[in-house]
């Protein structure tokens, strides 16, 4: 009665928590997802410390959740079912408790407690340094997390979020286009992004805040799924804590881009991350405790782990197979017994059976991707596979091989872990961690560095991500170091004991702190530099596109709430406005996964949609290709940087087909009227664009005879005569503009341009002060006037208008800054 009251508690308090704490809400709703692995785990492990089995009751919960999530996601559930199979699961594993306990026999809870589990054990004074340390540097990260905006691949995960928590159900669809289109079978079964979602909405706070603030609540996590793996493979609590801490100075001091510490900070929340830092170390532990014993109860553990590592992320079980396979083969060479090789091969069958519904999925689409019916798989691929080369993560080799770049092998941190590697191998008889980490640390750079092995497992990960079966070796190689160097002062304190007890207790407990003190002392240069970067990635977050957006975003969400809506915007932003607004249809995502988003008969209109939004992207007018694309999409709004002051301006002063709907310092929110009406001004446009110039003329001056004061009537005039090389009358049509709209920064800075063509500077920065004067916040204002300054040979004045562009496009005194002033 005690679990279902706290199961009610959890689904009763986390709405009502959600609106005085976000984040203790969220807690409560990752704890609900705990629950059922915490009541298995109360059957399988009756020993383990409560540290160490929160970590192992999220993976258990994960692997619980897995089964009912599939079922969801197929049947396409409302999420009140898909939250009604979540409570059957716990009802489930409460029933398997009861009957468990009921059924045992008397002292039958204590018979299990021979096993290979470790027990809490008597805390000793000696942790606490190590246990403040740990603490200290895990809440920074926390912290660290929380501030870390929405960016990456976590916008183009939200976009799921967003679409299934406003409809109540999962779609099955890409949430990119509204066209109903079924996702692809690698993006149907996200059994960890729907477990999220599920969470969001016990959680009950928005998609954002729960992404944010579930990144603190993963890093605990990962730090005690580490300590767990560590402890338990190591057999020793003050050890495991050394090692523990070790790790995380080496996390601290890689915070810097792609590095460790910025994976487990900026992108815990994703997957593949989450299941790396914490389902792969207890799966891990899961299998030592069956090789170690024998016993089948480890085997479940093993295999729930296991089958939601496979679900989770395709990379996670991979890290599990390899890892455990490198144990495996030392582990029978050495053991070389019947007991050995069935315990190997009933490993070995649990994760074949987890790899069924991947591989089911996999055959599933076994033909050709849109993308290469399209022609464009070989140009994809080779853009990944060079952007993963420029990244420093592949290196190419002779006959198109690849390996991994040398530069993630050869780091001080990997090198050093090599070292002690012999004497690690002296101890493969008698100790399992041995075994994982010298096999480990063989296996993986054969299989990354050797080409013909490389070759194969790349047939699984696919080549520019093969670098991320890297991510274990920096783990063994601190594991490595800190083996030995603990090695060594034990084996000093041994030798001091014929001496002197005194000191020999001394360098037991305080040569572990003194090496841990060094270290922080040698990574302390790279602790400096990565928060500098962490900071500094952090202020161009705010400034990102979907930073700048977000207010013009949540608008639209506003607008689009109930109905979808059509949105014609930048490529940029479109990969923004999913995240935000569920039901907000983009024309375009992610360029050219468009055409792979889309079904096979519909490949001309995916590259219709690129060309359009492509065009959209570069033009200046609202010309007859922006109005045919409104009209193909159903266009409801449109999108305008405040950048593009020039189509701005046209759009501003086409009231009979837009009308500003939501403005702000970035960006301008203008509605469509439908049905779209003919416009003379379009036609004018759609003739400059053809360089039709005469034409145009005639258009515009058959405008002006109707109404002298249509202000893209003189700015068409003006493009015309530029395009014939006429300057004076570009400079006359320009001034006929600036006389009926006085008030338009963009006239303004039209006018400048055309003074600098005839080699007038003082009379541009003139221009220019106007235009900044009646745009204060625009950048390319200040940029221009900066530029004609300096062509009026104001230096100084040039200096404070770049200043002044920069401090707007950047934090001021940030290398973001100093980049855009330079």
């Amino acid at each position: 009665m005690g679990l279902f009251t706290i199961a009610c508690v959890l689904l009763i308090s986390s709405p009502l928590v959600a609106n005085v704490s976000p984040l203790l809400a969220v807690a409560l709703s990752w704890l609900w997802l705990m629950l059922p692995g915490f009541v298995l785990s109360s059957v399988l492990l009756k020993r383990l410390s409560w540290l160490e089995r929160i970590p192992v009751s999220f993976v258990l919960g994960i692997g619980l959740a897995t089964p009912y999530t599939i079922v969801a996601i197929l049947l396409h559930m409302q999420l009140n079912h898909f939250l009604m199979l979540s409570i059957g699961m716990f009802v489930l594993t409460v029933l398997i408790f009861l009957i468990h306990t009921l059924r045992a026999p008397p002292g039958m809870s204590h018979a299990l407690d021979d096993t290979a589990e470790i027990g809490p054990g008597q805390f000793e004074i000696a942790a606490v340094p190590y246990l403040c340390f740990l603490i200290l540097v895990a809440g920074l990260l926390a912290v660290f997390s929380s501030q870390w905006p929405s960016a990456g691949d976590d916008m183009a995960g939200l976009a799921h979020f967003q679409e299934v928590l406003r409809m109540g159900r999962i779609s099955g669809a890409e949430p990119f286009h509204g066209t109903g289109t079924p996702v692809t079978p690698r993006n149907e079964l996200m059994v960890g992004g729907y477990q999220s979602i599920l969470l969001c909405k016990v959680a009950d706070i928005p998609a954002t805040s729960f992404l944010v603030k579930s990144r603190p609540i993963l890093i605990v996590l990962a730090f005690l799924a580490l300590y767990t793996f560590i402890h338990q493979s190591f057999k020793n609590r003050n050890q495991a804590l050394f090692l523990l801490s070790l790790w995380s100075v080496y996390v601290v001091a890689t915070i810097r881009v792609e590095g460790t510490g910025s994976d487990l900070v900026t992108r815990i929340f994703q997957d593949k991350f989450y299941g790396w830092f914490i389902v792969v170390p207890i799966a891990l532990v899961f299998m030592q405790w069956f090789l170690e014993s024998q016993q089948r109860r480890y085997l479940v553990g093993l295999g729930l782990a296991a089958f939601g590592a496979a679900l989770l992320h395709p990379i996670s079980l991979i890290q599990v197979m390899i890892l455990g396979g490198s144990y495996g083969l030392l582990y029978l060479a050495l053991e070389r017994s019947k007991r050995a090789f069935v315990g190997l091969v009933m490993v070995a069958l649990i994760l074949a059976l987890c790899l069924a519904i991947p591989v089911i999925q996999y055959f599933r689409y076994v033909g050709r991707m849109p993308i290469e019916l399209a022609g464009l798989g070989d140009a994809v691929e080779l853009g990944r596979l060079s952007q993963a080369v420029n990244r420093y993560r592949l290196w190419v080799m002779d006959g198109n091989r690849y390996i991994l770049h040398p530069s993630i092998v050869l780091r001080p941190v990997i090198l050093l872990g090599y070292l002690p590697l012999p004497l690690l191998v002296l101890r493969l008889h008698k100790s399992s961690i041995a075994r994982l980490v010298v096999g480990s640390m063989v296996v993986l750079p054969l299989l990354l560095c050797v080409p013909p092995l490389f070759a194969v497992v790349s047939k699984f990960a696919t080549p520019f991500l093969m670098w991320r079966l890297a991510w274990p070796l920096p783990m063994f190689c601190i594991l490595s170091m800190g083996w030995a160097i603990w090695l060594a002062v034990s084996g000093l304190s041994s030798l001091l004991t014929k001496y002197s007890v005194r000191a020999s207790v001394a360098v037991r407990y305080a040569g572990p702190l003194a090496i841990l003190g060094l270290t922080l002392l040698i990574a302390g240069s790279g602790i400096e530099a990565g928060l500098v970067n962490f900071r500094e990635r952090q202020s161009s977050e705010k400034f990102s596109t979907c930073s700048r957006a977000r207010d013009i975003l949540l608008h639209l969400d506003q607008l689009a709430y109930e109905q979808p809506v059509g949105v014609l915007s930048s490529s940029s932003v479109n990969s923004c406005i999913p995240g935000y607004a569920a039901l907000a249809n983009v024309v375009e995502f992610r360029g050219y996964g468009t055409v792979n988003r889309l079904p096979v008969e519909q490949i001309p209109e995916s590259f219709q949609r690129l060309d359009d939004v492509s065009h959209f992207n570069s033009t200046t007018m609202v010309d007859d290709l922006v109005v045919a694309a409104i009209a193909r999409y159903d266009i409801d709004y449109v999108v305008i940087d405040k950048d593009w002051m020039y189509l701005d301006l046209q759009l501003k002063h086409l009231p009979n087909m837009f009308a500003p709907v939501y403005t702000d310092a970035n960006y301008t929110l203008y509605a469509a009227t439908r049905p779209i009406t003919h416009s003379a001004i379009v036609e004018g446009n759609a003739a400059i664009r053809q360089r039709r110039w005469n034409e145009a003329l005639d258009i515009f001056n058959q405008v002006l005879e109707e109404d002298p004061t249509q202000v893209l009537a003189h700015v068409g005039k003006a493009m015309a005569h530029e395009g014939k090389g006429e300057a004076e009358q570009v400079l006359s049509s320009y001034l006929e503009a600036r006389r009926h709209a006085g008030d338009e920064p963009a006239i303004h800075a039209r006018l400048a341009e055309t003074y600098l063509l005839l080699r007038d500077a003082e009379r541009a920065v003139t221009e220019y002060q106007h235009a900044v004067g009646l745009d204060p916040e625009r950048p390319a204002f200040h940029e221009s006037l900066g530029l004609a300054q300096l062509l009026a040979g104001d230096a100084e004045a040039a200096q404070a208008s770049f200043e002044g562009a920069a401090a707007l496009r950047a934090g001021v005194g940030t290398a973001n800054y100093y980049s855009v002033l330079g």
